[in-house]
């Protein structure tokens, strides 16, 4: 089961970027996170 990642990576890309975006808005959140 040899599957390309792209769609992996990209996912984890969005959601990681959300994250961030969410952790730089909400003052606080991105010392918990990290």
């Amino acid at each position: 089961m040899r599957q390309p990642r792209s769609f992996k990576d990209k996912f984890f890309l969005v959601i990681k970027g959300l994250g961030m975006g969410a952790a730089n808005k909400v003052p606080g959140v991105s010392g918990g996170v990290v």
